[in-house]
Order: structure tokens, then C-alpha cells, then sequence
């Protein structure tokens, strides 16, 4: 795939959000590559507990719900 990689702006807009890289670049199947701030993590799925995240979607990425002091 020869096409550039843009954030949506769902993801970058999320006042946690560290970075946003294309997934697919790094290996993965996945379309978004999601890097929280320190102090952030994921609530919620199979990202729970984590800083990072992979996600399809930006529905995805915000049922995750990434909250600040956890």
C-alpha cells in the first residue's frame, strides 16, 4: 500500500493521546498504533491496564476508554 498514513482526528483530538502511527506499518493488521500519555491507560477490553493500544476503528479506539491515574 502506497498510501500515507494520516491520524484521524477521533484519536488525536483525545486529550490522553500521546502519538497515533499506522498499525499496518509496523507489522500489524491492525489500522491504528496508539501510544497514551504517562498516567493514561485503557479501561476497558482486551487493552485494559496498558498505554498502548491497536485498533481498527476509532469507535474502537474510544470503547477502550483511556482515563487519566490509572
Amino acid at each position: 500500500m502506497n498510501m500515507q498514513y494520516k491520524p484521524p482526528k477521533g484519536i488525536l483530538s483525545h486529550p490522553g493521546v500521546e502519538a497515533c502511527d499506522s498499525g499496518e506499518a509496523g507489522g500489524s493488521d491492525y489500522k491504528h498504533d496508539v501510544l497514551l500519555k504517562v498516567g493514561w491507560a485503557f479501561t476497558n477490553g482486551r487493552m485494559a491496564g496498558c498505554r498502548t493500544g491497536l485498533f481498527h476503528t476509532v469507535s474502537d479506539f474510544k470503547h477502550a476508554e483511556s482515563v487519566e491515574g490509572k
